[in-house]
Protein backbone atom coordinates (compact mmCIF):
# COMPACT_ATOMS: atom_id res chain seq x y z
CA UNK A 1 0.00 0.00 0.00
CA UNK A 2 1.34 3.56 -0.73
CA UNK A 3 -0.06 5.36 2.62
CA UNK A 4 -1.08 4.75 5.85
CA UNK A 5 -4.73 6.29 4.51
CA UNK A 6 -4.87 3.51 1.87
CA UNK A 7 -3.76 1.02 4.74
CA UNK A 8 -6.67 2.26 7.51
CA UNK A 9 -9.08 2.51 4.41
CA UNK A 10 -8.42 -1.11 3.45
CA UNK A 11 -9.00 -2.26 7.35
CA UNK A 12 -11.87 -0.12 8.09
CA UNK A 13 -14.05 -0.19 5.45
CA UNK A 14 -13.88 -3.75 3.20
CA UNK A 15 -17.17 -4.35 2.75
CA UNK A 16 -18.34 -8.11 3.61
CA UNK A 17 -19.32 -10.50 0.32
CA UNK A 18 -21.16 -13.83 0.11
CA UNK A 19 -17.90 -15.41 0.12
CA UNK A 20 -16.17 -13.78 2.62
CA UNK A 21 -19.73 -14.65 4.30
CA UNK A 22 -19.38 -18.31 3.13
CA UNK A 23 -15.77 -18.31 4.61
CA UNK A 24 -16.56 -17.25 7.94
CA UNK A 25 -19.52 -19.75 8.14
CA UNK A 26 -16.98 -22.11 7.45
CA UNK A 27 -14.01 -21.11 9.95
CA UNK A 28 -17.24 -20.99 12.02
CA UNK A 29 -17.79 -24.39 11.47
CA UNK A 30 -14.16 -25.57 11.77
CA UNK A 31 -13.91 -23.97 15.34
CA UNK A 32 -17.03 -25.73 16.77
CA UNK A 33 -14.91 -28.55 15.20
CA UNK A 34 -12.14 -27.72 16.86
CA UNK A 35 -13.36 -27.60 20.16
CA UNK A 36 -14.35 -31.15 19.85
CA UNK A 37 -11.14 -32.08 18.52
CA UNK A 38 -9.61 -29.90 21.43
CA UNK A 39 -11.41 -31.82 24.01
CA UNK A 40 -10.37 -35.58 22.86
CA UNK A 41 -7.04 -36.31 24.09
CA UNK A 42 -5.28 -36.90 21.49
CA UNK A 43 -5.31 -33.09 20.88
CA UNK A 44 -5.20 -31.46 24.22
CA UNK A 45 -1.40 -32.44 25.71
CA UNK A 46 0.02 -30.04 22.95
CA UNK A 47 -1.85 -27.05 24.69
CA UNK A 48 1.47 -26.74 27.03
CA UNK A 49 0.85 -22.89 26.70
CA UNK A 50 -2.33 -22.66 27.51
CA UNK A 51 -2.01 -25.05 30.67
CA UNK A 52 1.14 -24.20 31.88
CA UNK A 53 0.66 -20.45 31.32
CA UNK A 54 -1.95 -18.67 30.20
CA UNK A 55 -4.45 -20.18 32.24
CA UNK A 56 -3.29 -20.61 35.33
CA UNK A 57 -1.75 -16.96 35.10
CA UNK A 58 -4.97 -15.71 34.34
CA UNK A 59 -6.62 -17.58 37.17
CA UNK A 60 -3.88 -16.17 39.31
CA UNK A 61 -5.73 -12.67 38.18
CA UNK A 62 -9.26 -13.92 39.20
CA UNK A 63 -8.13 -14.59 42.68
CA UNK A 64 -6.46 -11.53 43.43
CA UNK A 65 -2.95 -12.96 43.03
CA UNK A 66 0.16 -12.10 40.77
CA UNK A 67 -0.38 -13.54 37.33
CA UNK A 68 3.71 -13.62 38.16
CA UNK A 69 3.71 -16.35 40.74
CA UNK A 70 3.54 -18.32 37.24
CA UNK A 71 6.86 -18.34 36.60
CA UNK A 72 7.16 -18.87 33.07
CA UNK A 73 4.15 -15.89 32.31
CA UNK A 74 6.11 -12.73 31.20
CA UNK A 75 3.72 -10.91 29.04
CA UNK A 76 1.73 -7.46 30.74
CA UNK A 77 -0.82 -8.60 33.34
CA UNK A 78 -3.91 -7.22 30.84
CA UNK A 79 -2.63 -10.13 28.45
CA UNK A 80 -5.07 -11.99 31.06
CA UNK A 81 -8.64 -10.25 30.79
CA UNK A 82 -9.39 -11.37 27.52
CA UNK A 83 -8.86 -14.71 28.69
CA UNK A 84 -10.92 -14.87 31.32
CA UNK A 85 -14.00 -16.14 29.80
CA UNK A 86 -12.03 -18.74 28.37
CA UNK A 87 -10.02 -19.64 31.53
CA UNK A 88 -12.91 -20.13 33.95
CA UNK A 89 -13.85 -22.99 32.14
CA UNK A 90 -12.06 -26.65 32.65
CA UNK A 91 -8.85 -26.63 31.46
CA UNK A 92 -9.68 -28.72 28.19
CA UNK A 93 -12.38 -26.74 27.13
CA UNK A 94 -10.83 -23.56 27.60
CA UNK A 95 -8.04 -24.64 25.55
CA UNK A 96 -10.48 -25.42 22.73
CA UNK A 97 -11.86 -22.25 22.98
CA UNK A 98 -8.70 -20.83 22.44
CA UNK A 99 -8.15 -22.96 19.43
CA UNK A 100 -11.22 -21.84 17.87
CA UNK A 101 -10.49 -18.27 18.68
CA UNK A 102 -6.63 -19.13 17.26
CA UNK A 103 -8.22 -19.96 13.60
CA UNK A 104 -11.00 -17.20 13.36
CA UNK A 105 -9.39 -13.91 14.94
CA UNK A 106 -6.41 -15.00 12.28
CA UNK A 107 -8.43 -15.53 9.45
CA UNK A 108 -10.61 -12.67 10.22
CA UNK A 109 -7.47 -10.17 10.61
CA UNK A 110 -6.06 -11.48 7.47
CA UNK A 111 -9.14 -11.15 5.76
CA UNK A 112 -9.08 -7.20 6.77
CA UNK A 113 -5.57 -6.66 5.63
CA UNK A 114 -6.41 -8.19 1.95
CA UNK A 115 -5.38 -11.39 2.15
CA UNK A 116 -7.41 -13.44 -1.13
CA UNK A 117 -8.63 -17.07 -0.84
CA UNK A 118 -5.53 -19.15 -1.24
CA UNK A 119 -3.33 -16.52 1.03
CA UNK A 120 -6.27 -16.97 3.52
CA UNK A 121 -5.82 -20.54 3.97
CA UNK A 122 -1.88 -20.31 3.32
CA UNK A 123 -2.06 -18.29 6.48
CA UNK A 124 -4.33 -20.17 8.52
CA UNK A 125 -2.18 -23.18 7.43
CA UNK A 126 1.48 -21.78 8.15
CA UNK A 127 3.34 -23.05 10.81
CA UNK A 128 3.95 -20.02 12.68
CA UNK A 129 -0.61 -20.14 12.94
CA UNK A 130 -0.79 -23.51 13.49
CA UNK A 131 2.09 -23.88 16.34
CA UNK A 132 0.39 -21.06 17.98
CA UNK A 133 -3.09 -22.21 17.88
CA UNK A 134 -1.95 -26.31 18.93
CA UNK A 135 0.21 -25.35 22.08
CA UNK A 136 -2.29 -23.17 23.29
CA UNK A 137 -0.31 -19.21 22.76
CA UNK A 138 -2.48 -16.10 22.29
CA UNK A 139 -0.97 -14.42 19.08
CA UNK A 140 -4.38 -13.78 18.26
CA UNK A 141 -4.44 -11.02 20.68
CA UNK A 142 -1.34 -9.21 18.79
CA UNK A 143 -3.63 -9.62 15.38
CA UNK A 144 -7.19 -8.30 16.84
CA UNK A 145 -5.11 -5.12 18.06
CA UNK A 146 -3.89 -4.41 14.46
CA UNK A 147 -7.35 -3.69 13.53
CA UNK A 148 -8.61 -1.81 16.34
CA UNK A 149 -7.77 1.64 17.05
CA UNK A 150 -4.13 2.50 18.22
CA UNK A 151 -5.85 4.03 21.36
CA UNK A 152 -6.77 0.32 22.53
CA UNK A 153 -4.49 -1.71 20.03
CA UNK A 154 -1.75 -0.41 21.82
CA UNK A 155 -2.55 -3.20 24.54
CA UNK A 156 -3.20 -5.84 22.54
CA UNK A 157 -0.66 -5.56 20.84
CA UNK A 158 2.47 -5.15 23.23
CA UNK A 159 0.93 -8.30 25.03
CA UNK A 160 3.86 -9.98 23.06
CA UNK A 161 5.91 -7.43 21.91
CA UNK A 162 7.91 -9.86 19.94
CA UNK A 163 5.35 -9.74 18.10
CA UNK A 164 3.67 -6.39 17.88
CA UNK A 165 6.31 -4.09 18.72
CA UNK A 166 7.22 -2.85 15.61
CA UNK A 167 3.83 -1.63 14.96
CA UNK A 168 3.09 -0.40 18.26
CA UNK A 169 6.64 2.10 17.23
CA UNK A 170 5.11 3.16 14.10
CA UNK A 171 1.86 4.32 15.53
CA UNK A 172 4.36 6.65 17.87
CA UNK A 173 5.74 8.14 14.59
CA UNK A 174 2.61 8.58 13.09
CA UNK A 175 0.75 10.19 15.49
CA UNK A 176 3.45 12.48 16.30
CA UNK A 177 3.14 13.96 12.28
CA UNK A 178 -0.10 14.34 12.47
CA UNK A 179 -0.95 16.05 15.73
CA UNK A 180 2.87 16.02 17.37
CA UNK A 181 3.24 15.25 21.18
CA UNK A 182 -0.44 16.38 22.07
CA UNK A 183 -1.73 13.67 19.71
CA UNK A 184 0.81 10.62 20.70
CA UNK A 185 -0.43 11.67 24.74
CA UNK A 186 -3.95 11.26 24.18
CA UNK A 187 -3.63 7.84 22.14
CA UNK A 188 -0.09 6.44 24.02
CA UNK A 189 -1.76 7.52 27.83
CA UNK A 190 -3.91 4.68 28.32
CA UNK A 191 -1.16 1.89 28.03
CA UNK A 192 1.00 4.39 29.20
CA UNK A 193 -0.84 4.80 32.30
CA UNK A 194 -1.09 0.92 32.44
CA UNK A 195 1.87 -0.05 32.26
CA UNK A 196 2.89 2.32 35.40
CA UNK A 197 0.29 0.78 37.67
CA UNK A 198 1.38 -2.86 36.63
CA UNK A 199 4.96 -2.05 37.70
CA UNK A 200 4.01 -0.20 40.82
CA UNK A 201 1.84 -3.15 41.72
CA UNK A 202 3.90 -6.25 40.52
CA UNK A 203 7.29 -4.70 40.45
CA UNK A 204 9.46 -5.10 37.57
CA UNK A 205 7.87 -7.80 35.51
CA UNK A 206 9.54 -7.12 32.24
CA UNK A 207 13.19 -7.87 33.69
CA UNK A 208 11.38 -11.54 34.46
CA UNK A 209 11.48 -12.19 30.48
CA UNK A 210 15.13 -12.09 30.15
CA UNK A 211 15.60 -15.97 31.41
CA UNK A 212 13.68 -16.87 28.14
CA UNK A 213 16.33 -15.50 25.74
CA UNK A 214 18.46 -18.36 26.50
CA UNK A 215 16.09 -20.93 26.10
CA UNK A 216 16.14 -23.40 23.84
CA UNK A 217 13.19 -22.80 22.49
CA UNK A 218 13.84 -19.35 21.33
CA UNK A 219 13.12 -18.88 18.07
CA UNK A 220 14.89 -15.63 17.71
CA UNK A 221 17.35 -15.04 14.70
CA UNK A 222 18.84 -11.90 16.86
CA UNK A 223 20.85 -10.46 17.30
CA UNK A 224 21.78 -11.16 13.23
CA UNK A 225 18.26 -10.12 12.40
CA UNK A 226 18.29 -6.96 14.16
CA UNK A 227 19.73 -4.83 11.15
CA UNK A 228 17.11 -6.43 9.33
CA UNK A 229 14.49 -5.31 11.37
CA UNK A 230 15.68 -1.65 11.17
CA UNK A 231 15.75 -1.38 7.73
CA UNK A 232 12.53 -2.74 7.84
CA UNK A 233 10.88 -0.14 10.82
CA UNK A 234 12.66 2.34 8.75
CA UNK A 235 11.51 1.67 5.63
CA UNK A 236 7.60 1.60 6.98
CA UNK A 237 8.10 4.52 8.22
CA UNK A 238 9.45 6.48 5.32
CA UNK A 239 6.56 5.20 2.91
CA UNK A 240 3.85 4.75 6.10
CA UNK A 241 3.47 1.31 5.59
CA UNK A 242 1.98 -0.02 8.83
CA UNK A 243 2.21 -3.96 8.20
CA UNK A 244 5.88 -3.84 7.51
CA UNK A 245 6.43 -2.45 10.78
CA UNK A 246 4.58 -5.11 11.86
CA UNK A 247 6.54 -7.57 9.97
CA UNK A 248 9.67 -5.92 11.32
CA UNK A 249 8.81 -7.43 15.35
CA UNK A 250 10.11 -10.38 15.61
CA UNK A 251 13.41 -9.94 13.75
CA UNK A 252 13.56 -6.93 16.77
CA UNK A 253 13.41 -9.25 19.71
CA UNK A 254 16.20 -11.13 21.49
CA UNK A 255 13.34 -13.64 22.25
CA UNK A 256 10.36 -15.26 20.47
CA UNK A 257 9.12 -18.85 19.91
CA UNK A 258 7.92 -20.23 16.33
CA UNK A 259 4.14 -18.58 16.92
CA UNK A 260 5.51 -15.11 17.21
CA UNK A 261 6.69 -15.39 13.43
CA UNK A 262 3.00 -14.96 12.11
CA UNK A 263 3.49 -11.24 12.08
CA UNK A 264 6.32 -11.29 9.95
CA UNK A 265 3.67 -13.04 7.35
CA UNK A 266 0.45 -10.79 8.18
CA UNK A 267 2.46 -7.85 7.47
CA UNK A 268 3.10 -8.85 4.04
CA UNK A 269 -0.51 -8.34 3.28
CA UNK A 270 -2.08 -6.73 0.84
CA UNK A 271 0.89 -8.82 -1.15
CA UNK A 272 -0.08 -12.23 -2.09
CA UNK A 273 2.67 -13.60 -3.88
CA UNK A 274 5.05 -12.20 -1.35
CA UNK A 275 2.96 -13.73 1.45
CA UNK A 276 2.95 -17.36 0.04
CA UNK A 277 6.76 -17.12 -0.62
CA UNK A 278 6.97 -16.57 3.08
CA UNK A 279 4.43 -19.14 4.29
CA UNK A 280 6.03 -21.41 1.72
CA UNK A 281 9.43 -20.55 2.99
CA UNK A 282 8.90 -20.95 6.68
CA UNK A 283 7.67 -24.43 6.14
CA UNK A 284 11.01 -25.31 4.21
CA UNK A 285 13.22 -24.43 6.82
CA UNK A 286 11.27 -25.80 9.09
CA UNK A 287 10.97 -29.13 7.63
CA UNK A 288 14.69 -29.41 6.17
CA UNK A 289 16.63 -28.16 8.79
CA UNK A 290 14.65 -28.50 12.30
CA UNK A 291 14.63 -25.21 12.98
CA UNK A 292 11.38 -23.91 14.64
CA UNK A 293 11.44 -27.20 16.91
CA UNK A 294 10.63 -25.83 19.80
CA UNK A 295 9.31 -27.11 23.07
Amino acid sequence: MSSARDYTQLVASRPPSPLAVAGALLLFGGAIAGVTVAVAQALYPGGVDWQNTYRPATLAVLSWASPYTVEIFHSPPWTTFPLIPLAVFPTRIGFGLNFCLSLLVTGFVAYRLGARRITLVAILLSYPVLFSTVYGNVDWLVYLGVVLSPRWGLFLVLTKPQAGMGLAFYWLVEHYRQGGLRRVIEHFAPVSLAFVLSLFLFGPWPLTGLVEVTQPFNASLWPQSLPIGLVMLVAAVRSRRPGLALAASPFLSPYTTASSWGSALLGLLPLQWETLAAVIGIWVLRIFTGYFLTQ
